[in-house]
């Protein structure tokens, strides 16, 4: 599975960098805040928490191409009624690190202050 789907971002801004730049750094920002919400929600066993900040991180990740990091957070919404899955912690860490490489790979490429163009289309 492709780490970032950059079409995704290409249909919805159809060439509109400055817009396109916005929604990125929002959802790099929101979703390092939702990666420290789940985290606390894991320690603390919360499973209906989890189950929520998975499915919001999720939706967003897909929403902006974040391919990857969607699906490693789906299997978070998947968690067992009776409580959380063996490896919720692991699946957090591989989170993060797939987080940092999504989040990399989006500032890359963004806009260039003179040209207005992006480095890898994203």
């Amino acid at each position: 599975m492709p780490l970032v789907d950059r079409s995704i971002l290409d249909a919805a801004f159809d060439g509109d960098d400055h817009a396109r730049a916005g929604l990125v750094a929002l959802f790099i920002s929101t979703a390092g805040g939702t990666l420290g919400e789940l985290a606390a929600a894991i320690t603390a066993g919360d499973q209906p928490g989890v189950a929520r900040l998975a499915h919001t991180l999720a939706g967003s990740c897909a929403a902006v191409g974040a391919l990857r990091l969607s699906a490693l957070a789906g299997q978070l919404c998947e968690t067992p009624a009776g409580g959380l899955p063996a490896d919720a912690i692991r699946t957090h860490s591989v989170l993060m690190r797939t987080f940092e490489m999504t989040a990399a790979t989006f500032e890359s490429a963004q806009p260039a202050a003179a040209g207005g163009r992006t480095a890898a289309g994203v």
